[in-house]
């Protein structure tokens, strides 16, 4: 059994609690987690270059993380400025980012925070 901590009941973890009538919520969170991990484990990313990772990371940490977001990600790395990549490494960045699954997506979010 793991060491017992004090967490932050965030809102989806605040309905998660709600929704447990007589339910396990520890073992609930842990099942989660492992499903996430493993989500997480058997995705696979592109590689992106120095410069990709800071527009990504320009992009995506800089923003909630939405479904119109993920959806949308292509299209707001066509709107970052010059400072960040010039038009011709936007248009293949986004093109690298337009067939990926928003678990990849998610997957590249959480490289750019670790």
């Amino acid at each position: 059994m793991g060491k017992r901590r004090n967490i932050y009941m965030g809102e989806g973890l605040e309905k998660l609690a709600n929704s447990m009538i007589g339910g396990n919520f520890s073992g609930r969170i842990n099942e989660i987690v492992e499903r996430y991990t493993l989500i997480m484990a058997t995705e696979t990313i592109p590689d992106f270059s120095d410069r990709e990772k800071v527009a990504l990371g320009e992009v995506l940490l800089n923003a909630e993380l939405t479904r119109s977001k993920i959806k949308g990600l292509s299209l707001d790395i066509d709107d970052l400025g010059d400072e960040f990549l010039t038009s011709g490494e936007r248009q293949i960045l986004a093109a690298k980012i337009e067939p990926l699954t928003p678990a990849q997506i998610i997957k590249i979010l959480e490289s750019l925070e670790n």
